[in-house]
């Protein structure tokens, strides 16, 4: 077990809750790597896994190795890291292609297999930072 592992046990243990059963309910994409994992203190994290147990009120915003402790599933949380990752590698290499204004007023992204287009203000709000699931 990682040292990750056991911090985020003690800190279960510490404050009542349990130790096992959690389940990851969404995962987080940060702008960058600088999120602090709330049960084992780990402050590089970009990829933020929502943990609920049925037998808690509220919940932890953890890291993947936390995630992997607490649902029991170092695999599956792994997973869900890579997925996330992949998802948002996908939306960056979308957002840096190169659109194009069409006269009739919306946005066109050409040399695609299908005709993309985007209304004017919707295409502003995202290349202004708005972000994206």
């Amino acid at each position: 077990m990682s040292g990750y592992s056991q911090k985020c046990i003690a800190r279960l243990e510490s404050i009542g809750a349990p130790c096992n059963g959690w389940v990851c309910q969404d995962v987080i994409t940060m702008e960058d790597a600088t999120f602090t994992c709330e049960l084992c203190d780990y402050d590089r994290i970009r990829y933020v896994h929502v943990m609920v147990h049925p037998q808690w009120n509220g919940e932890f915003r953890v890291g993947c190795v936390c995630d992997g402790t607490m649902s029991g599933n170092m695999l599956a949380a792994q997973e869900r890291d890579d997925v996330a990752k992949r998802r948002d590698s996908r939306k960056r290499a979308f957002l840096k292609k190169q659109w194009v204004e069409h006269p009739a007023g919306f946005m066109v992204l050409p040399k695609t297999r299908r005709t993309i287009t985007a209304e004017i203000d919707s295409f502003q709000r995202i290349l202004q930072g708005h972000r994206w699931r």
